[in-house]
């Protein structure tokens, strides 16, 4: 049985309270029958299990009450939320704090978020147009659902805090959860390629984007071998076809050497 020490993070809103590799164990309480717990530690695996963040903590269930860190117990039929108190994760559809539910899966995969590490679970802003309002535990401010799965910015958080991610995360709040961020981009050597052209030159890489007016924030550290040079962050403002120029399809976007797009970078927009 392992017990929660937590410590502040370099990642915001976030603890370190369990060491690199632990596996935090679940218990079925009353009211939690066989296989109740299955869906929610299928949301975490869907997340954690990476080979290139091998040591993040984890969740399993433990038949064993003497080994589990956290006992979950269920009562009614849903849908539901939910409290930690004392080792004991609760799932109810009767709580005191507000209207907020959801279905047994996404409610008890939110639950272990705070025993995790995330020390907030609402941002101010969601909810409004642009920001991610999807997250496993940084639910909207407006409306009473709880998501079933992780955002990529929870995911940052979580790598940020555990040594996967290099660059910093700026910790203000509701500017960090309007930026869009890009995933899926894995070259075959970990690296980009290196610019090896002169100071006149350049290097381009092509991504999808999804449709709208927006900003991309891009954030580069170089680095070879132990030694990091000094990091950059490059702000592009994007308009996509949609916006006036594209139809339906929002188009590639080509991000070059800093400068190297305008304001109205695709479509006509």
């Amino acid at each position: 049985m392992a017990a929660p020490d937590c410590s502040s993070s370099s990642a915001p809103s976030f603890e370190i309270c369990w060491q690199p590799g632990t596996v935090i164990r679940l218990y079925r309480g009353s009211g939690a029958a066989a296989g109740s717990l299955d869906g929610a530690l299928a949301i975490w695996d869907a997340a954690l299990l990476d080979p290139r963040t091998p040591d993040l903590p984890r969740f399993v269930e433990t038949t064993q009450l003497a080994q589990a860190d956290y006992t979950v117990t269920i009562s009614g039929g849903g849908p539901y939320c939910g409290t930690e108190n004392g080792g004991t994760i609760a799932l109810t559809t009767n709580c005191s704090f507000g209207a907020r539910r959801g279905e047994l899966n996404a409610a008890l995969a939110h639950e272990v978020t705070e025993p995790y590490g995330f020390s907030s679970g609402l941002v101010s802003g969601h909810g409004k147009s642009g920001f991610s309002d999807h997250c496993l535990n940084h639910l909207q401010n407006a409306g009473n659902a709880i998501n079933g799965s992780f955002c990529q910015h929870e995911l940052e958080i979580i790598h940020k805090a555990y040594g996967y991610r290099q660059t910093p995360i700026q910790n203000d709040s509701a500017g960090f959860w309007a930026r869009h961020i890009l995933t899926g981009f894995d070259p075959s050597n970990g690296v980009l390629p290196p610019d090896a052209s002169s100071t006149m030159g350049h290097s381009s890489y092509r991504l999808e984007v999804p449709a709208g007016s927006y900003n991309i924030e891009v954030r580069a550290l170089p680095q070879s071998g132990l030694t990091t040079g000094i990091p950059q962050t490059v702000n592009f403002p994007v308009c996509t076809g949609s916006g006036g120029g594209g139809g339906d399809d929002p188009g590639p976007l080509r991000i070059k050497e800093p400068g190297g797009v305008s304001p109205s970078a695709v479509g006509g927009c």
